[in-house]
């Protein structure tokens, strides 16, 4: 089981990817499993603009450092992880 901090945010950003959108042409459409998720937790779905580099960017950091942290940080097993 992961760490819980206790919150969550109010809006998260996401690249367009099958998981989070089915279709943009002319409305976007998101996938309905996803939206119950968001809704379920109560927070809203930001969305990338097509070809916009820069906003791209700011999903990929928080992978990015997830896999710094994992690569820097010395733990067995998850329960190293909890506070």
């Amino acid at each position: 089981m992961l760490p819980s901090f206790g919150r969550l945010a109010r809006a998260q950003r996401y690249d367009n990817c099958s998981s989070v959108v089915t279709a943009r042409d002319p409305q976007i459409k998101y996938n309905a499993q996803f939206l119950d998720f968001a809704r379920f937790y109560g927070f809203s779905i930001e969305l990338c603009n097509p070809n916009s580099g820069n906003e791209k960017g700011r999903v990929e950091r928080k992978i990015r450092d997830i896999r710094v942290f994992l690569e820097t940080e010395t733990f067995k097993d998850l329960n190293d992880l909890k506070p």
